[in-house]
């Protein structure tokens, strides 16, 4: 139904919402309520009603049906958003935030988008991937600094992208080799607009990249994999601006 994956460590999710984990589990990310690496999947420990999970760094992060989130593994800097910064070896809740829509994970933080298009993160905070115009770490949900008319969301290593309701790309975070997609390299800690971009259907950001796919029926050859659409990356190869992906 769903799967995700960290630095070092995969997540799955059964239909039935059953979840499993396995992989590096030193920080617990595996929610078996151990620190017990796993060559094979083992079920995390929860009963909740999982429908989306993702993986960040040395954590992992889940979506319940109630709209309501869990965290577990890795807490140093606050990314299980449980106002504590206490590594979990079991799923713990997210605090002060409701009515979720969906999540993404960066290296060290978390995302949350909500149903009225706002952004929340939470986590580490050194290069701004927060987007609440500071530098300042947080182990609570923060809004991002910008209007609420978002409806997707990606966690890069150290920086976050956003999609608009009106097709536009907006980034912010580590922008040491161009990541945001705004002309420069240097960090932002509230959200910029990517250059050149509208009518975005979907995004995706990597390690130290960013994707985007335009909305039109046009077939996309990448890494061997079609998808429909216009692909554009930017970021890689100290590249400041998009670039289209050739066939």
């Amino acid at each position: 139904m769903a799967i995700g994956a960290g630095y070092f460590h995969s997540l799955a999710l059964e239909k039935n919402g059953t979840l499993w984990a396995w992989g590096n589990n030193q920080k617990g990310q595996l929610g078996d309520g151990t620190t017990t690496n796993s060559s094979v999947p083992i079920q995390v420990n929860t009963t909740a009603d999982i429908i989306a999970v993702t993986g960040g760094g040395l954590f992992s992060l889940a979506l319940e049906a109630d709209e309501t989130a869990l965290a577990w593994g890795e807490n140093l800097y606050g990314q299980l958003g449980n106002g504590s910064n206490v590594d979990s070896l079991t799923p713990v809740s997210v605090s002060n935030l409701t009515e979720i829509a969906a999540i993404a994970c960066g290296g060290q933080f978390s995302l949350a988008l909500t149903e009225n298009g706002a952004i929340w993160a939470w986590g580490y905070n050194q290069y701004g991937q927060l987007g609440n115009g500071t530098n300042t770490n947080t182990n609570l949900p923060v809004m991002v600094s910008s209007p609420p008319k978002y409806f997707a969301i990606s966690g890069g290593n150290d920086f976050s992208l956003g999609l608009r309701k009106n097709g536009t790309v907006w980034a912010w975070g580590f922008n040491g080799n161009g990541q945001l997609g705004d002309g420069t390299t240097a960090d932002k800690n509230v959200p910029v607009q990517v250059v050149g971009l509208s009518n975005i259907a979907a995004i995706s950001a990597g390690n130290s990249h960013g994707l985007a796919l335009e909305a039109n029926n046009t077939i996309a050859y990448i890494f061997f994999l079609i998808v429909s659409g216009v692909l554009f990356l930017f970021g890689i190869f100290l590249m400041a601006a998009p670039g289209h992906v050739k066939d």
